[in-house]
């Protein structure tokens, strides 16, 4: 690489890096946002194309200007038709922009968030330039104020966040092209996958030959096939020509159906395939950061080979970049294959248990494979499927069993006991050593504790192993606990601090005409005074002191709304969860506030915001009204609010069933809300299940007929009135037993 490609891929890697941090850890950017502000009739662009017509006088306006991607159905951004040229154009630009701001706020904010989503490396798209720096700011540095090393900022460098977002750049992700041999059979062209280099023909565990969900690229010749680089990408279809004699054939390296160049001609003619389709590799590698290798004979050699895993890709070149909090698959249409469920790296490894080679480090096992990590404060780990996270919360299940390998990443000492969360419940879990299965008390004991009817329902073999008398495993006793019903208090004024205590105020956005936030009566000005709060910050930790928005302008009271200050709160609540060393008291809002808003009601927006951590303190009076219910506009008293989990993010449920993510933004993704309904079923046990055509569905309460698949899970598929009869007239209660 040249000393100038050097410095180009540095500056990129630097801006992504900021742009995974503030997608990943801003209040201000929802889920959604990416799709909602990029894509569809209410996209930032189609909605400019409005305003243009509304204000065709508008200098500013008429420099905007739509830009799309190649892709069709992709995503569309908006761009500065004429960028400034000198510090006087970029100024009046700015001021074009305040103008914007009061005639259109709400466009006018989505611009802004568009601006930051475009990334914050400066491009020929980018209209950053003339965004107010105030407004780019209230987004971007409540992130990096708060910035702490977390296992988010760890997962940017092991989940490969820079090469998926710029898989687009061959300099950064390579492609590559495998290697096929196909021979002519009966039934035409086939391919030989006996003597593919490139897919494994020998897989376990429902990984196929063929499949491309695994890949391998010999280390001898890494210098042309890519072997030595983290990530890489291939096109979707490859043409295949036979080993002797005429004939191609076209191959789709997902599945490894093929077709005829002909077929494949027409279809993509029909756009019902893409040429250019792109499909994501990433090197498989050990906890520690070792490559997972195999032997493979090559030739008359036997050859190591590296390991390479399927992967999503993400964002959409110049046009936006994005940073999910899973690896599930990209919200946009960005012309790359979509994977429902990436592999973990720990579970490959634990596959060819008996074909790494021994440079290779600690080999986990099986039951490393799970689809749900939940870590508490403590640093304690527990890998658990959802299912049997459903078992524990409702007591069926009251053990689980580790390996050696598993139980040392766990780290609870034998004979001693942790709190572990899960699924928002916190639980007792206590090492009882390493057993065989009559040392922990017997396989009928352990089937019942374990919530299974026989050793069949076990997802992994060692599990079954080990039931049946084969082996030692780690055994985990899982109680509940009774939460506390104690609170800590404090009485009169805080005056001053100790080292661990973070005061919490009430802060503003600014005035309804476009001033800057300011932290200047009441307790955001003792806290600008005595407690290290910056004026003009109107969120997070500042010094010694926390702000939370109660009040978006500071000349007009209440105009923050009850579930926009819960959403507020329910941001401190998972702050003082992360930082339970921390003491975070809250300013007495017991009696008038400055905000509008009574001391009860405020209570009301504390108490409805969800479980309230130990280390939250309120004044002695402000905590008597935060345990006496009344009724807020938009909170029923008598109705607690309901918050369920779904793809890692916590959707609050209204009394009036509207549903809310934790910043504050209604759901309004129908699939979404639907997997949170199926969710809430299964918790209350009144999820029904149905099949059909040897099809498995969801079937609500309400009668609605839902998809119980990867990729239809929460989509109502079924429009046929017959066929939903058949399927309700069919449906039982769901029980899940693995």
């Amino acid at each position: 690489m040249s000393a100038d490609d050097f410095d180009y891929v540095a500056k990129k890697l630097k801006s992504s890096f900021l742009d995974f941090l503030i997608q990943t850890r801003s209040t201000s950017i929802f889920p959604d946002d990416i799709k909602n502000l990029f894509t569809g009739e209410n996209s930032v662009a189609s909605r400019l194309l409005k305003l243009k017509k509304k204000y065709p006088t508008s200098n500013l306006l008429s420099n905007l200007v739509p830009v799309s991607s190649l892709q069709e159905n992709g995503p569309v951004t908006v761009s500065l038709k004429v960028k400034p040229t000198d510090a006087i154009d970029v100024d009046m630009h700015i001021g074009m922009m305040r103008e914007l701001k009061e005639q259109e706020p709400e466009f006018y904010n989505d611009l802004v968030k568009l601006s930051i989503l475009q990334g914050t490396m400066d491009t020929n798209l980018s209209i950053a330039l003339i965004v107010p720096v105030e407004d780019r700011a209230a987004i971007i540095a409540p992130v990096i104020n708060v910035l702490q090393p977390s296992s988010e900022l760890e997962a940017f460098n092991k989940e490969g966040l820079f090469y998926r977002n710029n898989f687009s750049d061959s300099s950064i992700v390579p492609e590559i092209k495998p290697r096929y041999q196909a021979v002519d059979t009966e039934l035409g062209l086939q391919i030989d996958y006996g003597k593919t280099d490139t897919f494994l023909a020998s897989i376990t565990n429902g990984i196929t030959p063929g499949s491309g969900k695994l890949v391998s690229l010999n280390n001898k010749y890494s210098f042309m096939n890519g072997a030595d680089k983290d990530f890489l990408k291939m096109k979707r279809y490859q043409y295949v020509s036979a080993i002797s004699g005429p004939g191609t054939i076209v191959v789709d390296i997902t599945s490894g159906k093929t077709m005829s160049v002909k077929d494949f001609t027409r279809l993509s003619n029909e756009q019902a395939v893409s040429k250019n389709e792109m499909v994501g590799y990433k090197k498989v590698k050990s906890e520690d950061g070792v490559p997972l290798t195999i032997q493979r004979k090559s030739g008359k050699s036997l050859d190591e080979f590296s390991v390479f895993k399927m992967v999503n890709l993400y964002g959409s070149s110049r046009i936006v970049a994005e940073y999910p909090k899973l690896m599930t698959p990209s919200t946009l249409d960005n012309n790359t294959f979509k994977v429902e469920e990436e592999l973990t790296d720990n579970a490959i490894i634990a596959i060819f248990a008996g074909e790494v080679v021994p440079t290779t480090s600690v080999i986990a096992d099986e039951q490393s494979l799970a689809s749900e990590v939940l870590e508490e404060a403590t640093g304690v780990t527990i890998q658990m499927q959802p299912a049997n996270i459903e078992k524990i919360k409702t007591g069926i299940k009251t053990t689980t069993t580790r390996s050696e390998s598993q139980s040392k990443q766990i780290n609870i000492p034998v004979g001693e006991s942790a709190i572990v969360n899960f699924g928002g419940q916190d639980f007792k879990v206590t090492n009882r050593g390493q057993l065989t299965i009559d040392e922990a008390g017997g396989k009928e004991a352990m089937l019942k504790s374990e919530g299974v009817q026989s050793e069949e329902e076990f997802m992994y073999q060692q599990t079954k192993d080990w039931v049946n008398g084969k082996g030692k495993l780690y055994v985990y006793d899982i109680a509940s606990i009774e939460p506390s019903t104690g609170a800590k208090t404090y009485s009169g004024r805080i005056t001053s601090l100790k080292p661990n205590q973070i005061f919490v105020f009430g802060s503003n956005e600014g005035g309804s005409q476009g001033q800057a936030p300011t932290h200047g009566a009441g307790a955001a000005k003792l806290a600008k005074d005595e407690f290290g709060a910056v004026q003009g910050q109107s969120r997070g930790l500042q010094g010694q002191s926390y702000a939370i928005v109660t009040k978006k302008f500071y000349d007009v009271k209440r105009s923050s709304t009850p579930q926009e200050i819960i959403s507020e709160i329910k941001g401190l609540y998972n702050y003082a969860r992360n930082n339970s060393d921390k003491e975070f008291l809250v300013s007495d809002y017991s009696e008038s506030n400055l905000n509008g808003y009574s001391g009860q009601e405020m209570a009301d927006m504390f108490s409805n915001a969800g479980p309230i951590p130990s280390n939250i303190v309120f004044n002695e009076n402000f905590e008597k009204l935060v345990t006496t219910q009344t009724t807020v506009e938009g909170i029923t008293p008598g109705q607690p609010l309901r918050t369920i989990k779904v793809n890692q993010f916590n959707i609050t449920i209204q009394p009036d069933g509207k549903m809310f993510y934790d910043n504050g933004k209604e759901v309004t993704d129908q699939t979404t809300k639907n997997k949170v309904s199926i969710r809430k079923e299964l918790q209350d046990g009144t999820l029904r299940v149905s099949t059909y055509n040897n099809s498995e569905y969801f079937v609500l309460l309400d009668g609605r007929i839902l998809g119980s698949g990867k990729t239809n899970l929460g989509k109502e598929t079924v429009t046929d009135p017959k066929i939903k009869e058949q399927i309700l007239d069919k449906a039982v209660l769901y029980r899940k037993t693995c």
